[in-house]
C-alpha cells in the first residue's frame, strides 16, 4: 500500500501548483488530523492533504482518527507530498480506547454476545509515531440498538496463557442481539502506544471474537512492532 501511494505522490508532482481540478488525485483511506496555525489537514502516511474548507473539520480535534474520500485541487507549493484538496466524505473521530475491566473502566451499556466479522484490521502508525489497530466490518442490528465496537482486555486468559500474547476480546456491546434484520458496517481506530514495553520491540495480540450466530469464537494473532514500520 505505501508503495502504491509513493507513485502516486511521485506522479502527483508533476500536478503542479495551481493546476485545474482535471488533473486531481483521488485519496480514501484512514487518517489523523493536524491542526496549525494556517491550515487543517489529514496526514495519511507520507501525505498531507489539507481542507480546502477548513469549516469542514470543525469538530474535529488535532489528532484525531478519521475515514475520509478527496480528491486534489492542487499541489502545497512549499513541501513535497502536500496537496489541497476538497473533501467529499469525512467521518467523526474513530479512536476508540481498549478497555482495561481490571484498571476499572466501564463497559458499555448492553450485552456483549453479539457477532461482530472484520473485513479489514491493520495496525499503522500516523505521522506524529501513534500507533493505531485500524478495525472496520459488519454485524446484525436494529433501529436505536446502541452498538458499540470496543477492544477489551481479557486478563484471566492472559494469566493462564503459556504464551507472552496480550489477549483481547472484540465485543460488540448492543441493546439487544435478538431479531436484528440490518446490516450495518463499521470503523474503529483503538489506541495503541499504551501497550509498548521497554525491554521488547515487538508484542502479539491475541484477539478474540464471536463468529457469525454468535456460537464460535475466532482467535487471531497480530504482530504488533513498535520499531520497525
Amino acid at each position: 500500500m505505501k508503495k502504491l501511494l509513493l507513485v502516486i505522490a511521485i506522479i502527483g508532482l508533476a500536478v503542479g501548483c495551481g493546476k485545474e481540478r482535471d488533473n486531481s488525485i483521488t485519496f480514501h483511506g484512514i487518517g489523523s488530523v493536524q491542526r496549525t496555525d494556517s491550515f487543517v489537514a489529514v496526514r495519511f502516511y507520507d501525505h498531507c492533504l489539507i481542507f480546502d474548507d477548513p469549516s469542514l473539520a470543525a469538530g474535529l480535534r488535532d489528532s484525531a482518527r478519521v475515514k475520509f474520500r478527496c480528491k486534489t485541487i492542487e499541489q502545497h507549493c512549499s513541501q513535497p507530498y502536500c496537496f489541497v484538496a476538497d473533501f467529499s466524505e469525512l467521518s467523526h473521530d474513530l479512536r476508540t480506547p481498549i478497555l482495561f475491566p481490571e484498571r476499572g473502566d466501564k463497559l458499555p451499556n448492553g450485552i456483549d454476545t453479539a457477532w461482530f466479522t472484520p473485513i479489514d484490521m491493520h495496525i499503522t502508525r500516523d505521522f506524529r509515531r501513534q500507533d493505531f489497530f485500524n478495525i472496520t466490518g459488519y454485524f446484525a442490528t436494529k433501529t436505536d440498538n446502541h452498538d458499540s465496537l470496543r477492544l477489551v482486555h481479557d486478563r484471566y486468559i492472559e494469566r493462564v496463557d503459556t504464551t507472552d500474547y496480550k489477549v483481547f476480546w472484540l465485543r460488540l456491546f448492543q441493546a439487544s442481539a435478538d431479531s436484528c434484520p440490518d446490516i450495518e458496517y463499521t470503523t474503529i481506530s483503538v489506541p495503541l502506544n499504551e501497550l509498548i514495553e521497554d525491554s521488547t520491540e515487538r508484542t502479539t495480540l491475541r484477539i478474540f471474537r464471536l463468529a457469525v450466530g454468535g456460537n464460535d469464537t475466532v482467535v487471531t494473532d497480530y504482530t504488533y512492532s513498535y520499531l520497525n514500520f
